[in-house]
C-alpha cells in the first residue's frame, strides 16, 4: 500500500514526500522478507535522488535489518529458555518433586 502512495506522489511530482513515505514504510518492512520494497525504493533512489540518498537509504536498511535480527535472537533465547524451562519442571514432575 504504501508502494502505491509512493508511487501516486512520485507522479505528481513531489519526490521529497514519497521519499518520506519509503523511509517510513521502512521501520517495518525486514529487508529478507520484503526485499521488493527495498529494490522499489532504491530504483526511485537511484532515479530521482543523489549519492547522499541512496547512501541514507542503504544506512537505513542496515539498520533496519540489525533490528530485526536482534529481535530474532531475543525470540530465539526466550523460545530456548522456555523449553528448557519446560523439559526441567518435566522432570521435577516425574520424580514427584513440588516446586
Amino acid at each position: 500500500m504504501s508502494i502505491r502512495f509512493a508511487q501516486m506522489e512520485r507522479t505528481l511530482g513531489e519526490i521529497d514526500r514519497a521519499r518520506a513515505i519509503y523511509a517510513h514504510c521502512s521501520e517495518i518492512c525486514d529487508p529478507r522478507v520484503h526485499g521488493m520494497f527495498w529494490e522499489i525504493w532504491k530504483e526511485f533512489e537511484v532515479k530521482h535522488g543523489n549519492e547522499d540518498t541512496v547512501r541514507e537509504m542503504l544506512r537505513i536498511k542496515r539498520s533496519v535489518q540489525a533490528t530485526y535480527n536482534t529481535n530474532v535472537n531475543i525470540m530465539s533465547a526466550q523460545m530456548l529458555s522456555t523449553v528448557a524451562g519446560a523439559s526441567a519442571g518435566t522432570i521435577i514432575h516425574e520424580r514427584g518433586f513440588t516446586y
